[in-house]
């Protein structure tokens, strides 16, 4: 809780001089927006607000220094000090019906529990003690260890200012019921109670009771904004700028918990928009661009453009050319080549028959030249000849045939056959028939209803990995099949497993997987 506040209720209660007997500390200086003092005086030095306010001090506290950073501590102004103690000519002690309490019920905004009043006679003594509430005269007993109070919490966080309310009975006549609550929380406000009776006009004033009450002193007081300031010098003089003009929270400051103003304490607006006067300047040239022509000789261009900066507000344009040119030639142009006649024909391949001949010509009509394209087409030109006499057509054998089926009878060694034909292509004009045979016969084996032990075919591949995270073990598999030969007849199975698995382990890392040293 702040000093302030301890001095306010110092005052209302009479604890003035029970405060001061604490270790006094003095500071230099106050800081008024942080509400906090720097620069502690020797603390034996003065041993009075009175002493520290009147020599250099600016600050003080009478308790042991919170510390809130380096060189800051929570302190009552001297100021603050003196406007409160300004017409505080006598100060009465506190009432003798001030009762501290140990237990005290929020919800019902009620203590008990009476600590004995000579242990305790002081607000500070009570609330810094084993008190978790207070109660002064005129405060009602609601009931059997009831009563009502002020918590030592609110007395700490200074959200509620206690003061004396007029006297009253603790113990009520047994006639008269309790008394209601007060009709404000701040300020000064009403209370009454009633005849406690079944038949009895209860507007009749001989059966109703109104006493003044005042639950908090103070009432909160909202802040008000003073008037703006005047407006702060505009940071251009044209173009547009800006500028800023300020107000406080202090007509009046918010006192006894009130509320802050509303609204900004900071205000912006434009100012001197009128454009200024600027004279155009020329940005760089650009780079030159690309030749008008591919090839051959044409122009390439650069350009400049007035808004370094741009003319405005009545400014002068550039003065000069915007666009430059320059002759420009990459490379030649390509020459694509061009054919020459065709030569005379040459003299037959053949003397019989049908035979060949071919003729040519040059890409050479212009020659293709700086990059230009070939001519398109073949260099040569084949056509044929006749003669009238034919020529002789040597025999040339056709494909095989399948072989036919086993000739033997059942479980008995035989042969098969096959065959081709002497007509791809038949020989014709005098030429000669295919050299070979036209039948070839292959020992075979008929297996039709014999005993065949089946024999395992090679394993497959080995399946994916079970698992793919680095670390972590898994497993894999292959099969193989018993068809190589197939079980027939009373033959027998293949002996063995169909089947054969190993271990494998995962190759890359995956989320939680446990380090795993890889070596190099």
């Amino acid at each position: 809780m702040h000093l302030n506040n301890i001095f306010i209720l110092s005052v209302i209660f009479g604890i003035y001089c029970d405060l001061c007997v604490g270790q006094l500390s003095c500071f230099k200086k106050f800081r008024r927006k942080k509400n906090t003092c720097g620069g502690i005086i020797k603390r034996h030095a003065l041993t009075t607000p009175d002493e520290c306010c009147e020599s250099r001090g600016q600050g003080f506290t009478q308790q042991t220094a919170v510390i809130l950073s380096r060189n800051q501590y929570e302190c009552t102004s001297c100021k603050a000090w003196k406007s409160q103690t300004s017409g505080q000519t006598a100060l009465k002690p506190l009432n003798d019906q001030f009762v501290c309490y140990r237990k005290h019920r929020p919800k019902k905004g009620e203590c008990g529990g009476r600590i004995k009043r000579a242990r305790v006679t002081t607000v500070k003594a009570c609330c810094e003690g084993t008190g978790s509430g207070f109660s002064t005269s005129g405060l009602d007993q609601l009931g059997r260890n009831r009563y009502t109070c002020t918590s030592c919490e609110s007395w700490e966080k200074n959200q509620t200012i206690p003061t004396i309310p007029p006297i009253t009975t603790t113990e009520l006549p047994s006639e008269w019921g309790h008394w209601s609550q007060c009709s404000r929380t701040c300020g000064s406000g009403v209370r009454e109670r009633y005849r406690k009776c079944t038949t009895c006009d209860l507007d009749d004033p001989g059966n109703k009771e109104i006493k003044h009450c005042t639950v908090h002193f103070y009432c909160p007081e909202p802040g008000e904004w003073g008037s703006w300031a005047e407006w702060e010098e505009c940071s251009q003089p044209c173009g547009g700028g800006i500028r800023r003009r300020q107000r406080l929270c202090d007509s009046p400051e918010p006192r006894h918990g009130g509320a802050d103003c509303k609204g900004p304490s900071e205000e912006t607006g434009l100012c001197n928009e009128q454009e200024c006067k600027v004279d155009g300047g020329w940005m760089p040239w650009t780079r030159f661009g690309h030749c008008s022509h591919t090839c051959g000789r044409g122009e390439m261009l650069r350009t400049r453009t007035c808004t370094n900066p741009a003319p405005r507000g009545g400014g002068q344009q550039c003065v000069g050319r915007s666009i430059d040119a320059r002759r420009c030639e990459d490379r030649k142009c390509p020459v694509h080549g061009g054919w020459s006649d065709w030569d005379p024909w040459s003299s037959c391949d053949s003397t019989c028959g049908t035979g060949k001949r071919v003729r040519s010509r040059a890409c050479n009509r212009p020659r293709p030249d700086f990059g230009g394209k070939h001519c398109e087409g073949s260099e040569e030109e084949v056509g044929t000849c006749e003669h009238a006499q034919p020529c002789p057509v040597q025999g040339g054998w056709s494909q095989w045939s399948y072989y036919g089926p086993c000739r033997a009878a059942p479980c008995q060694h035989g042969h098969r056959l096959r065959t081709r034909e002497c007509d791809s292509p038949r020989p014709s004009h005098g030429g000669r028939m295919c050299r070979g045979d036209s039948v070839e016969r292959n020992p075979c084996f008929n297996d039709e209803g014999c005993a065949v032990d089946g024999g395992w075919c090679d394993f497959g591949l080995w399946t994916q990995c079970s698992t793919t995270c680095l670390g972590e073990t898994g497993s894999q598999t292959r099969a193989r099949a018993c068809y190589c030969p197939p079980t027939q007849g009373s033959g027998k199975r293949c002996e063995g497993e169909s089947r054969e698995m190993r271990t494998c382990e995962g190759y890359r890392p995956c989320r939680d997987t446990p380090d795993v040293d890889l070596g190099n």
